[in-house]
């Protein structure tokens, strides 16, 4: 089991993290600000190795950023779970990442 705390609550972050909990995947918003917030507050998940974001290079007009969250309910139903309190929590039963291909954009 792993507990995932959201230190500050960011209604964008947040909502990118509840869309992340049934999605294989999600296109970050095309605004650089938020996705470098996102990137920030999302760092220990990061560090874990349960997400990992992709983006095109920073010279190309058309930004683009993927998160995916390898641990999700997409792979594993009732796998994640959300907790709202003093700091929202987002835990995590099984921390095995799964060995499953994702679906193609």
């Amino acid at each position: 089991m792993y507990i995932f705390n959201l230190k500050h609550s960011i209604p964008k972050v947040e909502a990118i993290m509840d869309e992340l909990m049934d999605a294989p995947y999600i296109r970050l918003p095309s605004d650089p600000k938020t996705t470098r917030k996102f990137g920030i507050y999302i760092k220990p998940l990061k560090e874990q190795g349960f997400l990992k974001i992709y983006s095109t290079p920073s010279h190309d007009s058309a930004y683009e950023a993927i998160a995916v969250l390898k641990i999700n309910n997409f792979h594993k139903p009732n796998n994640m779970m959300k907790r709202n309190g003093k700091r929202i929590e987002y835990i995590f039963e099984d921390t095995l990442i799964p060995k499953t291909k994702l679906p193609k954009i």
